[in-house]
């Protein structure tokens, strides 16, 4: 045992300790040596930027450098803030130039709407279609444009206020007033060909209003189906919504005429025959869309349908079929929501719970499910599933 500067050393063998003597910290010394190895060992072991590749030999040179490929991601957020509130500005300068070239009539209609007077909606609303017209004669698509975005939300509002204080009979008034001017041969859609450009309507074959009418025709199909139950839907409103699977150039009447499919189960008018008619027809996209939202008013009926252009070898694109089915597992609404403001235009719903929703039975998924999972694996090489094997995976 020795001393020195304060320190005793005493010895136990290899590992020998020094002592906490007068304040001082006793270390072992095989921790001690191995700190010394990682720290020499860091010292000669270069530091790389994951950014611009450049190589620094201690860590403090890596975290004091100047990126200069962070110093661009530093420039290109703050040039990106400035566009977006560039955008923000010119928009808000567009919405304001907009409401002052209104007329003077739309606006008082669209405020005696606000204050609960469901006549003036009739105003509103012709107001509202004659200016859409009058601009979709002119080369300038940004007024059309810019209208629709500055007075759709006033005009949906005001219709469906109305619609839900008067009911259907005044939904019904609105679209006999502004009932497309298409007809429908559905005899002629299995001729299409198979991948090929879909068949549209003429543009002015439907009213300029059609994304407000679709969207309140749309909400009062799911509030009614839910209380009231299919049968007392009106068939002349899902006649309405199944115009516009044809529906050219504005995407808003034909993504909100989906909610056809919360009429699947109809006594007079037959919502699954028309959806495998479309799908035959090449018009997947707009009758996939509506299955989904079939699924959530009728899992049943739904399951049939789909199963059916499965066995019927209609279907071109599994995967766009079925996509329905991947956001309700996800417990996902339909999605009906405008690409431009991600506004939903059908309104929600609990899943389960009270009187006059519609709960998922997971039993019944697991076993009306496996003959078209088969149907979809078998004609692509996969092989043949067991319903041990789906069981399983629905654990």
């Amino acid at each position: 045992m020795g001393s020195g500067g304060g320190v005793r050393f005493d010895t136990y063998g290899k590992n020998a300790r020094v002592r906490v003597l007068g304040g001082c910290v006793g270390i072992d010394r095989v921790p001690v040596l191995l700190a010394v190895r990682v720290l020499f060992r860091s010292r000669l072991m270069p530091h790389t930027c994951e950014e611009c590749g450049e190589e620094f030999g201690t860590l403090s040179g890596l975290r004091l450098h100047d990126c200069p490929e962070e110093a661009k991601k530093r420039e290109w957020d703050r040039e990106l803030a400035e566009h977006r509130q560039r955008i923000r500005t010119l928009e808000r300068a567009e919405n304001a130039a907009t409401r002052r070239a209104a007329s003077s009539e739309l606006i008082a209609a669209i405020e005696q709407a606000e204050n609960s007077d469901h006549t003036a909606v009739y105003q509103l609303l012709a107001h509202y279609e004659r200016y859409l017209t009058a601009e979709w004669g002119t080369d300038a698509d940004d007024n059309y444009d810019g209208f629709q975005r500055v007075f759709y939300d006033p005009a949906v509002s005001a219709l469906d206020d109305a619609v839900v204080a008067e009911g259907w009979s005044f939904l019904l008034d609105v679209l006999d007033a502004y009932w497309p001017s298409v007809t429908l041969d559905f005899t002629s859609y299995p001729d299409h060909e198979v991948a090929g450009l879909e068949e549209t309507d003429k543009y002015e074959a439907f009213p300029h209003i059609s994304h407000v009418l679709t969207t309140v025709t749309g909400k009062q199909l799911v509030r009614t189906r839910r209380t009231a139950g299919v049968d007392a839907i009106p068939p002349q409103a899902l006649e309405y919504q199944l115009f516009f699977h044809r529906h050219p150039g504005d995407s808003g009447g034909w993504i909100r005429s989906m909610s056809y499919g919360w009429g699947i189960g109809h006594p007079e008018h037959s919502v699954a025959a028309h959806l495998h008619t479309l799908v035959d027809g090449e018009y997947e996209i707009w009758a996939s869309s509506a299955i989904e939202h079939a699924f959530h008013a009728d899992q049943e009926a739904a399951a049939t349908l789909l199963e059916s252009v499965f066995a019927d070898g209609l279907v071109s694109d599994p995967g766009l079929m079925l996509r329905g089915l991947a956001s309700i597992a996800r417990d996902s609404y339909p999605d009906q929501r405008d690409t431009g403001t991600g506004r939903r235009s059908i309104p929600s719903w609990p899943r389960t719970g009270s009187t006059g929703t519609i709960p998922f039975d997971s039993d019944f998924g697991r076993s009306s499910m496996k003959p078209i999972l088969r149907m979809i694996c078998l004609p692509i090489g996969r092989s043949p599933i067991s319903e041990s094997d789906i069981d399983s995976k629905k654990q």
